[in-house]
């Protein structure tokens, strides 16, 4: 689960518009040190690539402050889930599991019906060459397998794809 995207989702969702909307990744990189202040460098260890790094490191003196320190919102819970989530190192972001525990969602919050996803995701089609028929037949064959293991509803596959055609 990628928690960063949740919080921007979030984020927009409660105030109406997107919180970075950048060209490029410098203009992004810029936008995030704007809105959540320029990290250290020891925050940045999770940052391999040291071309990068310096790029970050090289940026102005920003405070560190909370993405929602400007937004009024009637639930400070909701805006403490945002932050959380939008915390520039990874290592000390929200993790899937406290956030799903966080008490801006204790009405939602069941532990017994919040199964993990315990399976290896296969990213290798990213590096094919595929038509959009392909991707589609791909996303539907995935689709069944889950399905079936959860004895659900499957879909014809090749009655589908010709309609795709």
């Amino acid at each position: 689960m990628d928690i960063w995207s949740v919080g921007c989702t979030f984020y927009e969702l409660i105030t109406g518009h997107a919180l970075f909307k950048a060209g490029n990744y410098q203009e992004l990189l810029k936008l995030f040190i704007k809105v959540l202040g320029k990290p250290t460098e020891e925050s940045l260890s999770f940052i391999k690539n040291e071309h990068a790094k310096k790029f970050i490191l090289s940026m102005p003196d920003a405070p560190k402050r909370k993405p929602t320190q400007d937004v009024k919102y009637s639930n400070p819970l909701a805006l403490d889930l945002i932050d959380r989530c939008l915390e520039f190192n990874p290592d000390k972001r929200i993790t899937v599991e406290e956030a799903l525990a966080h008490p801006y969602l204790k009405a939602l919050h069941d532990p017994n019906d919040e199964p993990a996803f315990d399976k290896q995701v296969d990213f290798s089609f990213e590096k094919a060459n595929l038509s959009l028929a392909e991707l589609k037949r791909m996303v539907l064959e995935d689709i069944n397998i889950v399905n079936k293991e959860m004895g659900e509803e499957t879909y014809d596959v090749d009655k589908i794809m010709e309609k795709v055609k």
